[in-house]
């Protein structure tokens, strides 16, 4: 809850998965998808408050696997067909949703996802209306090979408090060199753009609170190292708007290498000098430097990194800021103001301050006694040219700020032009040289110091930008466009085609198709517009040149109906899968799209499934398994029909759509629906007739064979009827292999024989319950318990009254058994522990000494240990 008067600071996500977006696509792809978490984020897709309801965007990273999507606000949501999930192009397997709510303070869009393996994803977001804009800034710009190709990447950084909805990127590539010789103007530099984004494009985030967005943008003319490190720079303007609709934006002009930096070519000030004539005047000098690429760029005011220095400050004084003031009078020489700025010729504006000087009258700057001031267009602004001073001895220079003028138009002429004393004037009709519309000026303080400017105005030609839009194929239609624009207003435009009208528009928008038909195929079509203003001024454009084309084939890329194999076995209810293959190539490959866009799947000629998002799958090549090739798999899972028959046919075949319209059908495929057996068990250990001791750890085995093994089976192991343990198998690799035969596996488990169970017959049994659900229980094997046993020992050699000789190698042998176990069994010679053996045969070897008395019997035994302690002795020999 956010509590009354708190400021909003972030998003409120809620996620009832643990979701991770993973910043490599294709990485993620390649690794597998089988535990792949899926990644969703909200974002609106218009400011929040701008009316009765809230427009949301929803992106989910990975739609593979979706058999349902709902949206909505937590208490209500509503249903969204995969089907109908709109696929983005940036990534082969992510998609979005679009849906409303209803507009509120805070508002919390919530998405539910249904998957393939029956679980369910759910992702909430918390949004409400707030005011604070977001952050943006450049963080790199980088020039980016791939194989023959190169790109622009840019990347931006923006964050907000709430959330962003998009970044929008409008970047110009240009070669220094080129922008220098058009003299900076960027609108001529253009046509030669290495990298044009041709306007705004957007990029939206694709996971919760992302902070760096990418816009990649083909080279369309590729730079050598040296190009780039030296004659290469990006023209970047960008913006960033976040839920609430509130924008931050930036301008950069970035140099790609080391090499380049923009160079200032001069230093301009205005005005060339001055003429104080009263004490309280005042004026300010307007400074420009000359950028190598940008031009002239004005730069008033204080902290642009130029100084100003008056020669004698107690005449006059100027601020760091640019303003002058008179102090005292100059005499005959004037005081000079050096403007200056580092690395560039200082200009010098000489200051005369003179309180004798008379200012006698005014005169236009650039304008001669007799001349009129022509208006280029109607309908629009015309700076007005400056107004110099003319002083008592001659002398002229630009009027100070404390001079004041008026501008006086005679009566009537009000409505045929118009005064403003900030954008300068305005014609509303043609005004001709014959008849100039007199302008007076004078000055506010000193109505006698006048002078007149004579304007005069032409209609301006109408302006047009002509576009052709469409593809230029036969059985197409071409979009001819033309954005007309006039001073005053456009009477018609024509469209030309070959020296012939081909029609008219008198109203806009300006516009005309023309269909493509099958007898223009072969021929280049010079198409022209014309355009005539209401004075009938007429302008025509350049021909543009159009050949027309045969229509083009839709061509579907080559695929494999790899999945079900002729005549696979499948067993009814049970699910199984249908795949199509299309191989992309060898590893490392670039190409990660097939040109596939939809397949469909059918079973006896009706539909089953679809599948609209593919996957990349890495295999090793048959010829070398260590060279990988990457595979794109379109696929979907079906259940197999439930049949009345032990067996019958079902013909599989498949439609395969093409980004280009393409259509074609895979071969026909015939697969084998079995009926649905249930398992067998067979219980291999304790065998028949076997006992359990206390203590002991006895191991039940059972074979288990079934049909459907791989999709998961459960065992059990029944010990008097009761589950003691259960397992489950299940076998991914297997799970659509065909039904030739039963699949089998061995099951076993470790029964503890407990001192309670001393006395008693166990009833042991498997059971086993396949993914149909139907069991099958082995036949009972009983189990006595007993109580331990001491082991039991026999010295096996040497026997009884054997003859040895001293100082040869005497091999000991003993047989033991015990109902636990034997652990251990020690060998004695004549009561002295000679050796032991943990293992059957148990032995060990004794050295018989030297000098031993002629007939001089040795005592042999052997001790056997079991895992309870307990101890037994073989006979003596």
């Amino acid at each position: 809850m956010i509590p009354r008067g708190s400021q909003p600071f972030s998003k409120i996500t809620n996620s009832f998965a643990v979701v991770f977006f993973l910043r490599s696509v294709f990485l993620f792809l390649l690794a597998g998808y089988a535990n792949a978490e899926i990644s969703v984020d909200i974002r609106a897709s218009k400011p929040l408050g701008t009316g009765s309801t809230a427009d949301f965007i929803a992106h989910i990273s990975d739609c593979r696997d979706l058999v349902s999507i709902k949206v909505g606000d937590g208490a209500q949501l509503s249903n969204i067909s995969p089907a109908d999930a709109n696929r983005n192009l940036l990534s082969p397997i992510s998609c979005e949703v679009d849906f409303q709510l209803a507009s509120d303070t805070i508002i919390n869009p919530v998405v539910e996802l249904g998957l393939l393996d029956g679980q369910t994803q759910v992702h909430s977001e918390q949004f409400y209306p707030e005011n604070i804009s977001p952050t943006i800034s450049l963080d790199n710009i980088a020039i980016r090979a791939d194989g023959d190709n190169q790109y622009l990447d840019i990347t931006l950084s923006a964050f907000d408090a709430m959330d962003i909805s998009f970044v929008a990127i409008q970047a110009v590539g240009l070669r220094a060199s080129q922008l220098r010789n058009v003299g900076g103007v960027i609108d001529e530099a253009k046509p030669t753009a290495f990298a044009d984004t041709k306007g705004y494009i957007r990029v939206y985030p694709a996971e919760e609170s992302q902070g760096l967005f990418t816009a990649t943008i083909p080279i369309t003319s590729p730079l050598s190292a040296e190009v780039v490190a030296g004659d290469s720079l990006v023209l970047l303007d960008a913006f960033v708007e976040d839920s609430s609709g509130n924008h931050s934006s930036i301008s950069e002009i970035s140099f790609m290498g080391s090499d380049v930096k923009e160079e200032v070519k001069g230093l301009v000030a205005l005005p060339q000098s001055i003429i104080f004539s009263n004490a309280l005047e005042q004026t300010q000098i307007i400074p420009s430097l000359d950028y190598q690429f940008r031009g002239l760029v004005a730069t008033p005011g204080a902290g642009r990194g130029i100084t100003y220095t008056s020669a004698d400050p107690t005449k006059v004084y100027i601020t760091q800021d640019g303003r002058v003031f008179p102090r005292a009078e100059t005499g005959g020489t004037p005081v000079t103001i050096t403007v200056s700025f580092p690395g560039q010729t200082p200009v010098e504006i000489p200051v005369t301050v003179d309180y004798t000087k008379q200012l006698t009258g005014l005169q236009i700057d650039g304008i001669s006694a007799g001349q009129n001031f022509q208006l280029p267009a109607l309908n629009t602004f015309t700076a007005l040219p400056a107004i110099l001073g003319v002083f008592d001895d001659g002398s002229t220079a630009p009027l100070t700020q404390s001079h004041v003028v008026q501008k006086t138009l005679p009566a009537g002429a009000e409505t045929l032009l118009i005064v403003d004393d900030n954008k300068g004037l305005k014609a509303t009709h043609a005004i001709s040289d014959a008849a100039p519309i007199p302008l007076a000026l004078s000055l506010v303080q000193y109505p006698q110091i006048a002078t007149t400017l004579n304007v005069t105005a032409i209609d301006a030609l109408p302006a047009v930008d002509f576009k052709i839009d469409g593809v230029r194929e036969v059985d197409n239609v071409l979009n001819l466009m033309a954005l007309t624009t006039d001073d005053v207003g456009v009477d018609n435009v024509e469209f030309w085609m070959d020296g012939i009208v081909l029609g008219r528009r008198s109203t806009p928008p300006y516009e005309l198709s023309l269909p493509l038909t099958q007898e223009l195929e072969g021929r280049t079509l010079r198409i022209k517009a014309v355009a005539t203003d209401t004075a009938g001024q007429v302008v025509e454009t350049t021909e543009i040149p159009v050949a027309v084309n045969a229509k083009a084939v839709p061509q579907v890329p080559e695929f494999e109906f790899e999945m079900p194999v002729d005549n696979q076995r499948v067993i009814e209810n049970t699910p199984y899968k249908l795949a199509i293959s299309h191989r992309l190539g060898t590893m490392p490959t670039t190409n990660y799209r097939s040109g596939i866009s939809l397949v469909e799947f059918f079973a006896d000629g009706r539909k089953i499934g679809e599948s609209y998002f593919p996957t990349l799958e890495q295999r090793g090549s048959p010829a070398d398994p260590d060279t990988k090739i990457l595979y794109e798999i379109w696929s979907i899972e079906v259940d197999a029909p439930e049949i009345a028959t032990a067996q019958t046919s079902l013909a599989l075949t498949a439609k395969v759509h093409s980004n280009n319209g393409g259509v074609a059908d895979a071969p026909s495929k015939l697969i084998k629906v079995i009926e649905n057996s249930a398992p067998s068990v067979t219980v291999i250990s304790p065998e028949v007739g076997s006992l359990a001791t206390v203590g002991q750890t006895v191991t039940v085995s059972a074979q288990i064979a079934d049909d459907t093994l791989a999709m998961g089976t459960q065992v059990q192991l029944l010990v008097n009827g009761d589950v003691y343990a259960t397992s489950v198998y299940s076998d991914n690799d297997n799970r659509f292999s065909s039904a030739i035969s039963q699949q089998t596996t061995l099951q076993s488990f470790d029964l503890a024989i407990g001192e309670e169970l001393l006395g008693e017959t166990l009833d042991l049994a498997v059971m086993a319950i396949d993914y149909h659900q139907k069991s099958t229980t082995s036949p009972i094997r009983r189990l006595p318990v007993k109580g331990d046993q001491p082991p039991t020992v026999a010295l096996s050699h040497p026997v009884e009254g054997q003859h040895l000789v001293s100082g040869t190698t005497l091999e000991i042998r003993a047989n033991a058994v015990d109902d636990l176990g034997v652990t251990r069994v020690n060998f004695f010679v004549n009561d002295k522990l000679v050796g032991s053996d943990q293992r059957a045969p148990y032995a060990v070897t004794y050295a018989l000494p030297d000098g031993i008395v002629t007939e001089q019997p040795l005592a042999i035994y052997a001790q056997a240990e079991d895992s309870a302690g307990h101890v037994a002795d073989s006979v003596v020999v």
